[in-house]
């Protein structure tokens, strides 16, 4: 698959969200519980959404890393949230936060989500051939779900150090 990259300023997306210490290969099997845990959360405080769900990761303390990725040993804090437009209760799990705002590289990707590690390597790859470097935060926005993989969007972002 070939992806196109966008460099950009990326406005903050509010977000009702909770957060997990995983590594990169344990994502796939929580983050569906714990969206649930974010739209149980919504549904029950009549909270309004967009409907789109967001993953900030971000390499955890002591972890060893300052890169955005994937790389599958790498220890992640997460933050698994759904866009909101209003302010939340307060909560002990669900949390009010934003995804960062300012200069960011980003791209599409179409498929299955077991695919995305491409949209990294092509973002990852931008930044080495521009002389770009990306902190160490990127954040997956999830785009309406179809049964058809091929209509599934996922737009990854880095977001670029000043």
């Amino acid at each position: 698959m070939s992806y196109e990259v966008l460099i950009s300023t990326a406005l903050p997306r509010e977000l009702a969200a909770v957060n997990r210490t995983l590594r990169s290969s344990e994502v796939s099997g929580v983050i569906r519980e714990a969206l649930g845990e974010v739209w149980q959360f919504l549904a029950e405080q009549k909270v309004k959404s967009t409907g789109h769900n967001v993953a900030i990761y971000a390499p955890a303390a002591g972890s060893g890393s300052d890169r955005p990725g994937n790389d599958s040993d790498m220890l992640l804090d997460c933050w698994f949230g759904v866009e909101v437009h209003e302010v939340i209760p307060p909560s002990h799990t669900v949390v009010q936060m934003a995804t960062a705002g300012g200069l960011v590289v980003s791209t599409v990707h179409w498929g299955d989500y077991a695919r995305l590690s491409g949209a990294y390597d092509a973002l990852k790859s931008w930044c080495q051939a521009t002389g770009r470097s990306a902190t160490s935060t990127s954040w997956e926005v999830y785009g309406d779900w179809f049964d058809d993989w091929s209509r599934v969007r996922t737009d990854v972002f880095f977001l670029l150090e000043a």
